[in-house]
C-alpha cells in the first residue's frame, strides 16, 4: 500500500517525476529530459521535435544578434545611442548563449545535433574539485579509473584543446586571405565557398568547445588541467594574429 502511494505521488500527467528529472552524466539517445525549467519535460517524439525546433531557432537568433551588432558597429550615428543599442543586444546575446549552454548540458544527442536502467541511477557526480581518479567523461563507456586511463584521456583532451585553437586560427586566415568584396550582395557572400567553409569550421569549433566545457565540469583537477594546458598550448602555437 505504501509503495502504491509512493508511486502515485511520484507521477504526474506528464509522466513519472523520478524519471523525468534525472540528470545525465554522459551522451545518450534516450528521450527523457528536463530542459531549463522543471515544467519543460521531453519524454516523447513530439516533445523532442518541438524542443529541437526551439533550440535551433534560439541558435539562429543568437547568430542574427551577432550580425546585427556587427552592422551597428559599421554604421555612423550618435555614439551614445549606438552604445546603448549594443548593450541591449549584448544582454540578449549573453542570455541566449547561456540558455543554449544549459540546454547542451542535458547530454542529449538529439538536442545537440538535430541503456541505463532507472533503478541503477547515474554514476556518482562530483560537485567539487577533486584529485581522485574516478570520473565518467562524456560517454557512459569512457571511465577514468586508474593512472593509465587518466594519462591517455588527458592526452586526448590536450590534443582537442590544441585543435580548437587551430580551428580559430584557420578561420581567421580564411577571413583575411579571402575577404568579401565591398559591393557584393549579402546573398552572394552567404553562399560563397569561404563562408561555407567558415560555417563548417565554426560547427566543429562549437562541438569541441562544448565537449571541453563538459569535461571541465567533471570537477576533476587532472582533467581540468588537461583542458587548460591544451588550450594554452594551442594559443601559443596559433594565437598570433600578426
Amino acid at each position: 500500500m505504501n509503495e502504491m502511494m509512493m508511486n502515485m505521488s511520484m507521477t504526474t500527467v506528464a509522466g513519472p517525476v523520478a524519471k523525468r528529472h534525472r540528470m545525465w552524466m554522459w551522451y545518450h539517445t534516450v528521450i527523457e529530459e528536463t530542459v531549463l525549467f522543471e515544467t519543460w519535460t521531453v519524454y516523447n517524439l513530439g516533445m523532442l521535435f518541438l524542443a529541437c525546433g526551439l533550440v535551433i531557432l534560439a541558435g539562429l537568433l543568437l547568430e542574427f544578434i551577432k550580425y546585427l551588432r556587427w552592422v551597428l558597429r559599421r554604421k555612423s550615428g550618435n555614439r551614445y545611442a549606438k552604445h546603448l543599442s549594443q548593450t541591449v543586444f549584448h544582454f540578449c546575446q549573453l542570455l541566449l548563449a547561456y540558455l543554449l549552454m544549459n540546454v547542451y548540458m542535458v547530454y542529449s544527442v538529439w538536442i545537440y545535433f538535430f541503456k541505463m536502467k532507472m533503478d541503477d541511477g547515474p554514476p556518482f557526480m562530483w560537485m567539487w574539485f577533486h584529485t581522485k581518479i574516478q570520473d565518467t567523461v562524456l560517454f557512459d563507456t569512457w571511465n577514468v579509473t586508474d593512472v593509465a586511463t587518466l594519462l591517455w584521456a588527458s592526452g586526448l583532451i590536450i590534443l582537442t584543446g590544441i585543435i580548437v585553437e587551430g580551428i580559430k586560427f584557420l578561420r581567421w586566415k580564411i577571413e583575411v586571405s579571402k575577404p568579401a568584396k565591398p559591393n557584393s550582395r549579402y546573398i552572394d557572400r552567404l553562399f560563397s565557398g569561404p563562408h561555407f567553409l567558415q560555417t563548417v569550421l565554426f560547427l566543429l569549433q562549437i562541438v569541441l568547445s562544448y565537449c571541453l566545457m563538459l569535461i571541465f565540469m567533471t570537477f576533476s583537477v587532472w582533467l581540468g588541467l588537461a583542458v587548460l594546458i591544451g588550450l594554452t598550448i594551442g594559443y601559443l602555437a596559433f594565437g598570433s594574429r600578426e
